[in-house]
């Protein structure tokens, strides 16, 4: 899948990244062959053109505009719209929602060649270094990070369930009365295994957890 994003702020940007990244949306990866375009809202800006089989955009509105833009224009099908500041499930939603209104499209459109194609520059998969991780060290690619032994304990239940949420409880472990304590040893992890991942890696999910996020 091909994914374009057009978005003038740096954090909404970084959101969108999570965001994909959490709906399991790796630009280039095996999927629909589509193009998914992500945009800030402006005037004169409606569904993507109906000639093209397999595109879907989202914009992004104002959250205190986007009331306004939906009864105008609507939402749904191969143009959606997302409010912003994003919300974390909303955000799941609408872009799992375009994902699906792609494949929907491409399931109903006919076959076409290489040729035939809009003539973009494909998006080939990008092999990933495997991520292993032996309970007290992880390793990526040739590098590796040991972790203590209450870091391992945090990660191991992190690993055990990636991609989902996990609450600050059930990371604090018996020392749970300390509230805080998942903060500190996720905040460990996130330093140790940015040689690996970069940032992100840890997501906090507001109000709930936090969930790891392999690439």
């Amino acid at each position: 899948m091909r994914v374009r994003t057009e978005i003038a702020d740096p954090g909404t940007r970084e959101t969108v990244t999570e965001l994909l990244s959490l709906c399991g949306i790796t630009p280039g990866a095996s999927g629909p062959e589509g193009m998914l375009r992500i945009a800030d809202y402006g005037p004169g800006m409606n569904a993507v053109p109906a000639a093209v089989p397999g595109e879907c955009a989202v914009f992004l509105v104002p959250r205190e505009l986007s009331g306004e833009v939906l009864s105008a224009g609507g939402s749904g099908g191969r143009a959606l719209f997302l409010p912003v500041p994003i919300l974390l499930e909303e955000g799941v939603r609408v872009l799992t929602e375009a994902v699906r209104s792609m494949e929907a499209e491409l399931s109903r459109a006919p076959a076409v060649s290489a040729e035939e194609r809009d003539g973009a520059d494909p998006c080939p998969a990008i092999a990933r270094p495997a991520v292993s991780f032996d309970g007290e060290t992880v390793s990526r690619g040739g590098k590796s990070v040991r972790l203590t032994p209450r870091e391992a304990a945090c990660f191991r239940i992190l690993y055990g369930r990636r991609g989902e949420t996990v609450s600050r409880e059930e990371l604090s472990g018996p020392a749970g009365s300390r509230s805080n304590l998942a903060d500190v040893y996720v905040g460990y992890l996130r330093k140790k295994l940015r040689p690996l991942f970069g940032d992100g890696v840890i997501l906090a999910v507001r109000g709930r957890g936090y969930s790891l996020r392999l690439p």
